[in-house]
């Protein structure tokens, strides 16, 4: 099996594409026929399909190259989703008016009852078979804590396992410290990825504080960015429109403008569009108000242009904007990265993890679990400071060449065998 692109399924000569930002749409005979919407690695991810304006169906597919499930429609209405197998073969089918889940009369040696109230029912009957047929009691479980499952999951679970609790801000952060107390008692290890959780759970909870241990979750799929590739240097400033300091993109856009073999890119992740809109003029409004728009521009030779006439060249600004709709987009931005700009009170956590695992260095105003101050970043004691911190990175190779090799420290030591090891030691003196 491989994933799915478009064009691995059959489309008719008369269909036209027309792509957009969010989606793939596909056009029949001047009528919209489908549309299509891809994975962050850029395979098909879900196909809906109209006819005469109302929506048909609509096909989930797995990242594994086959169709997963259908929902149907009917008068616009959702009616049931059928669950395929990985030859095509409906499983089960949930009908959405209330009347529960049959499963294929076909395939009926797989299940244990013919009739289900709700998923969960099925969830937990395979979730059960699997303990029952490939469980040992020498095997730790390692749950990734979710307030509303907690406690089926933990109560499914073999009581003489070993069991590891994992807490992620960017899912747990609304939880409360107090529900924490039966799973604590219950684990071996609780391993959180912000210093803070274990900090509150060694003050509400002494007698755990043993078992909480803190690890940063790096981000392995990135490889080392390519920016000593490109001679501009590219600064990405990473922006949170809850918390936006103008004061912050003044001291960027000026560092920008004095030095013209720099640009910067300024991004944000799932923005509303006229929340983007309203950056985009935010940041445009004050060029045209403390600067010369001159001062960001760079002037190209065309592309395949053999003259270096006039005519010949392209004026561009070296400041630009990224709605970032994924982790696959940034990534995509980060590979010819050669700073990480984040000057918000608590800087976005996925990008720094990315930016250490792509080896390019930070510039922060806060400390963090993440970035060193003059190893794999810059932590500024004021914003005034941005522009020598800057310079420390981009104006001399060897400052840029130590937080590269900082960062992949920090990588070794928390991924792979290491990583393992330190869950596994932690384990043993439990």
């Amino acid at each position: 099996m491989r994933c799915l692109q478009v064009k691995d399924l059959s489309w008719g000569d008369d269909c036209d594409f027309i792509y957009t930002p969010f989606a793939i749409v596909v056009e029949k005979s001047g009528q919209r026929y489908a549309e299509i919407e891809l994975g962050p690695e850029g395979y098909l991810s879900m196909i809906r399909y109209f006819r005469n304006g109302q929506i048909l169906r609509e096909v989930i597919y797995d990242d594994r190259g086959f169709v997963s499930s259908v929902l149907q429609f009917q008068d616009g209405q959702a009616s049931y989703r059928a669950y395929m197998d990985s030859e095509g073969i409906w499983q089960l089918c949930h009908f959405l008016d209330g009347r529960g889940i049959v499963c294929n009369p076909d395939m009926k040696h797989r299940f244990k009852k013919d009739y289900y109230l709700n998923l969960e029912e099925v969830i937990w009957e395979f979730f059960d078979r699997y303990l029952e047929e490939q469980a040992k009691s020498s095997d730790c479980f390692v749950v990734a804590s979710e307030r509303r499952m907690n406690r089926d999951v933990f109560e499914h679970l073999p009581q003489e396992s070993q069991k590891v609790l994992t807490w992620f801000k960017e899912r747990n952060q609304s939880d409360s410290i107090e529900d924490y107390e039966p799973y604590l008692k219950a684990t071996k290890l609780v391993v959180s990825d912000h210093q803070k959780f274990v900090d509150q759970v060694c003050e509400c909870f002494p007698d755990q504080a043993s078992k909480v241990r803190h690890m940063a979750p790096y981000d392995t799929r990135l490889s080392l960015g390519m920016s000593q590739r490109v001679k501009e240097s590219k600064i990405f400033y990473q922006i949170d429109l809850d918390q936006l300091d103008m004061d912050a993109i003044y001291q960027v856009l000026a560092f920008v403008a004095k030095y013209p073999r720099t640009k910067v890119l300024f991004g944000c992740f799932n923005a509303q569009h006229s929340d983007f809109e309203s950056l985009k003029k935010g940041v445009e409004d004050l060029i045209s108000r403390s600067f010369r728009l001159d001062d960001f521009v760079s002037i190209k030779e065309s592309q395949g242009a053999e003259n270096k006439l006039v005519e010949n060249q392209e004026m561009e600004y070296r400041f630009d904007f990224v709605n970032l709709l994924d982790e696959t987009t940034l990534m995509r931005e980060l590979k010819y990265t050669r700073l990480i700009v984040d000057l918000s009170p608590e800087p976005h956590r996925y990008t720094q993890l990315a930016g250490i695992s792509a080896g390019i260095p930070q510039i922060n105003i806060v400390a963090s679990d993440y970035v060193s101050h003059l190893e794999n970043g810059y932590i500024l004691e004021q914003l005034a400071d941005f522009e020598e911190a800057a310079y420390y990175y981009l104006g001399q190779l060897k400052h840029w060449n130590q937080a590269l090799i900082a960062a992949i420290d920090k990588i070794r030591e928390n991924t792979g065998d290491r990583f393992v090891a330190k869950w596994e030691n932690d384990l043993k003196e439990k």
